[in-house]
């Protein structure tokens, strides 16, 4: 079934699951790469069923958790995605994929200050991570905490030179607003770190 996922059969996949759960009704691991296929077959309901099981069965089992809470995100369930990816969170605290998930469902439901602190805890464990600088730099302009865009700064300088060469060859730093004073802190960073583009 794993086999038949990576290459993409997602029909056989829930075919080959059925299989086992019909077997091993409990199976945690069955139930969860069906409701894979699934998802990508855009059967949301039956995926939520399946996940639920698996959660139920393995209550360990972190991708699955991080799973049902990309469902409910979809279904518009906010209160419930963000209940399951916290799940995923405190099983596996050092995946970013899960704390970016939560940063997608707290932007949603309104709770910008929520998300950007939990971008920041994401920035602790990667600060390597590109994307995550840049989203991290965006919500601070978005709030204006100017003090803190110049802390990831020059923490960007001192720790993630390899981000910071990526940001400038991409041209994605022109992208991303860092205020008056915080970009003049960039163009500092770029001519001391003398980066070629």
């Amino acid at each position: 079934a794993v086999a038949a996922f990576d290459a993409k059969q997602y029909k056989d996949v829930v075919m080959l699951c059925k299989a086992v759960i019909a077997e091993e009704p409990q199976s945690a691991r069955a139930h969860h790469l069906c409701a894979r296929a699934l998802m990508q077959m855009g059967c949301h309901d039956d995926a939520e069923s399946c996940l639920r099981i698996a959660t139920e069965a393995d209550p360990d089992l972190a991708e699955a958790h991080a799973d049902f809470a990309t469902v409910k995100f979809g279904f518009k369930n906010y209160p419930g995605a963000e209940e399951s990816v916290r799940q995923a969170i405190a099983l596996q605290g050092t995946e970013i994929r899960y704390r970016l998930l939560l940063v997608d469902i707290l932007e949603a439901a309104g709770q910008g200050g929520d998300a950007l602190a939990e971008l920041s805890v994401a920035y602790e464990y990667a600060p390597e991570r590109l994307d995550v600088l840049v989203r991290l730099s965006q919500g601070l302009d978005r709030l204006c905490l100017y003090t803190q865009m110049l802390s990831v700064a020059e923490r960007a300088m001192t720790e993630g030179l390899a981000t910071l060469h990526a940001l400038k060859k991409d041209g994605r730093i022109g992208a991303v607003s860092f205020g008056i004073y915080p970009m003049d802190l960039w163009h500092r960073i770029f001519r001391d770190c003398a980066i070629d583009a």
